[in-house]
């Protein structure tokens, strides 16, 4: 976020201390020593900062990346991917401590998405599951006969005897039962429809809706739906 005349404040997701916010002054002037282009949404970078443990806003010091991207800025689909991603991240993980193993799933699945040479078309799907098991409200149980909805407030496999609006469909249902079974970075070996992945995409939403307080959607839903033409 723009603030005052060269300044910005940056949310970010820190390995050492959880979510914090940060005001970097003078880097939207000619001059700055520190490149504009290394704070945008979704970059990985390593940070020297002043922590005082009394302010909720603490100055940057030094900036510089600890990944570049080579496609994910530049293309328009995978892009609108990574926008998705960061969108429910900020929306959904709330943590002001050390949590590494969510901190390196995070960054790992930005920079392999960055990378990948397979289909991007689960990815974001995958990346949501799995983020929602850190976050304490992983989907249990699994996609069979006698369960073949899954239920989005009980976040678990039924037989679908519950309220219709709270239950997926066979169908999406048993496209995140196999999305579970596999890596994110492992997602493209899942096939599914444009319109299956339109569904589960809106399906995980109100999944997070149901479990995350306050979380009312994302903006980068209508984008990705709009981008995703196959």
């Amino acid at each position: 976020m723009k603030y005052g005349e060269t300044s910005l404040i940056l949310d970010m997701l820190t390995r050492e201390q959880g979510r914090r916010s940060f005001i970097i002054g003078g880097v939207r002037k000619a001059a700055s020593r520190i490149s504009p282009g290394l704070l945008k949404p979704m970059a990985l970078i390593d940070i020297v900062a002043y922590d005082r443990p009394d302010r909720e806003l603490n100055r940057l010091k030094e900036v510089r990346a600890d990944f570049v991207y080579e496609h994910l800025p530049f293309e328009l689909v995978r892009g609108t991917i990574g926008l998705f991603m960061i969108e429910l991240v900020q929306k959904a993980v709330r943590v002001s401590e050390p949590d590494y193993e969510l901190f390196d799933f995070v960054a790992l699945a930005f920079s392999e998405l960055d990378g990948t040479e397979a289909s991007t078309g689960t990815w974001h799907l995958a990346f949501a599951l799995h983020l929602a098991g850190f976050l304490g409200f992983a989907p249990s149980g699994w996609h069979d006969a006698e369960r073949p909805c899954f239920d989005l407030k009980l976040g678990r496999f039924s037989a679908g005897h519950g309220q219709p609006e709270r239950l997926l469909d066979a169908d999406t249902s048993r496209l995140l039962g196999d999305l579970l079974e596999l890596d994110v970075t492992e997602s493209h070996r899942v096939q599914a429809s444009r319109s299956q992945r339109l569904a589960l995409a809106d399906g995980i939403v109100r999944y997070y809706q149901y479990h995350v307080d306050g979380f009312a959607g994302l903006n980068s839903l209508e984008v990705l739906r709009a981008v995703m033409k196959s």
